[in-house]
């Protein structure tokens, strides 16, 4: 059971002029409140916790979770833990040792979906160039509609959209530099030259 941070020892000390009755249910009903206030600020910091916990650790386990809360000291049921799981939407993902750990989903993955995006590029790529704040990639033939998915993936700052046919890509940049950066990062990328 959860202490209170402070504790009544005679009905007096509340200075109740109401009969007793009145003042058991004032007292309840403060405790009650008293309880779900520190409860929830209790509940924060245990997922505030488990948050730290599974981003600095790879924690494959309720279990372990558990212990690991339990080693910082939050006291905790299985079942609370699954609910916390539930209401922070965590998932398993594979880890880079090979175990399926606990995960927000959110974890920045821009270096590997710029490794991927450079791959389909490079599979897909014959030329590119830029002209105004657009820029034209052509691909093989089918290959535009991947290339453009990995274009929009790596979500490239100086890029406003994109729109792909068979094997053409035009990309709309915002202004004339950014599509002549976005060319040449695209070139060095690619190893690719203006056709």
């Amino acid at each position: 059971m959860k202490t209170m941070p402070f504790l009544i020892k005679n009905l007096n000390d509340l200075n109740c002029t109401a009969p007793k009755t009145v003042c058991f249910r004032l007292l309840g009903s403060i405790l009650v409140w008293l309880g779900k206030v520190m409860g929830i600020k209790v509940k924060k910091r245990r997922q505030a916790k488990i948050l730290e916990l599974i981003k600095n650790l790879d924690v494959e386990t309720q279990e372990e979770l558990q212990q690991l809360l339990r080693e910082n000291g939050f006291e905790v049921t299985q079942a609370t833990i699954s609910r916390d799981i539930k209401e922070l939407r965590l998932v398993k993902e594979l880890s880079t040792g090979g175990r399926y750990v606990y995960s927000t989903g959110k974890k920045n993955h821009s270096d590997s979906v710029y490794a991927r995006a450079s791959g389909i590029f490079a599979d897909s790529v014959i030329s590119v160039e830029s002209a105004v704040n657009m820029v034209c990639i052509k691909c093989f033939a089918g290959m535009a509609g991947a290339a453009c998915a990995a274009v929009d993936s790596v979500q490239w700052n100086e890029v406003l959209g994109t729109i792909a046919g068979d094997d053409t890509i035009f990309v709309l940049c915002k202004t004339e530099q950014a599509a002549k950066l976005f060319t040449s990062n695209l070139e060095k990328s690619l190893n690719v030259k203006n056709a």
